[in-house]
């Protein structure tokens, strides 16, 4: 199986939306501190609990660096999780089987059960859209494992809805990051978004995914950066395994069942 296959399907994908959006909307955090924050955000960050990191800052995550275009810039609420542990990115479709949901649970107790056994701390990643990245997240927390989340809208944002309380408990028990400072909009910050979340972890598994969609577009740029990428294809997973067969055949994706 040839890894490259899907690869250009990325590149034009990035070429439409810089065609609709143009370069500059594309374009990660750039400059200083001073450039990039409007005067007075330190007392909003204080009010707030913002943190920042900087891409010049000894304890900014080096896996970040490697993204073609890293941001500068790093803001999160919660607890300092980027460094010195093993990330697992558990992604997948916002419309998931029951069987797709059960699985994700189960998931995220084996790799419970194996951080116990090696005795290294294990951290679950995800980027807080409905459906499977939020069963991982309570699944985490739930099972005393650290989990971040990774959002496309900028720090300052507030959740409401069915997902407030799960938001605000992973500020409490984790952390919620984004590289984003001010209001910004545009579908290029979920495309920016995953391609953070895959930086940042070390294993990325795709629990459950139609032939098209984000968590496909997740899985082809974890093996443009040579992450190890896992999913299923049969077994427990069979009646919503569609899109990992597609991972599987197409880019070389690692089944686990």
């Amino acid at each position: 199986m040839n890894p490259e296959v899907g690869h250009a399907e990325i590149e034009k994908e990035y070429a439409d939306l810089l065609a609709k959006y143009g370069q500059d909307a594309l374009e990660r955090c750039e400059g200083c501190v001073d450039e990039v924050l409007p005067e007075g955000f330190e007392r909003e960050f204080r009010e707030r609990q913002i943190k920042i990191l900087t891409i010049w800052d000894s304890d900014f995550p080096g896996k970040v660096t490697e993204l073609l275009n890293p941001p500068r810039l790093l803001f999160f609420k919660g607890e300092d999780l980027l460094k010195d542990r093993i990330f697992f990115a558990v992604v997948g479709t916002r419309n998931p089987t029951t069987a797709g949901k059960k699985g994700t649970v189960k998931l995220i107790e084996k790799i419970r059960e194996i951080s116990l056994s090696i005795n290294k701390e294990m951290v679950i990643i995800s980027g807080f859209a409905r459906g499977i990245d939020t069963v991982a997240h309570r699944a985490s927390l739930d099972n005393k494992l650290k989990t971040v989340a990774v959002i496309p809208e900028d720090i300052s944002w507030e959740c409401d809805g069915p997902r407030k309380d799960l938001y605000r408990r992973i500020i409490r028990e984790g952390t919620v990051i984004s590289e984003w400072y001010g209001k910004r909009f545009g579908s290029y910050l979920y495309i920016l978004r995953n391609e953070l979340l895959v930086s940042l972890a070390d294993i990325i598994i795709v629990v459950e995914s139609g032939d098209v969609g984000g968590s496909i577009y997740t899985a082809r740029f974890a093996k443009k950066m040579k992450k190890p990428l896992i999913t299923f294809s049969k077994g427990f997973f069979d009646e919503c395994a569609e899109g990992g067969r597609k991972l599987i055949k197409d880019i070389g994706a690692i089944s686990l069942l």
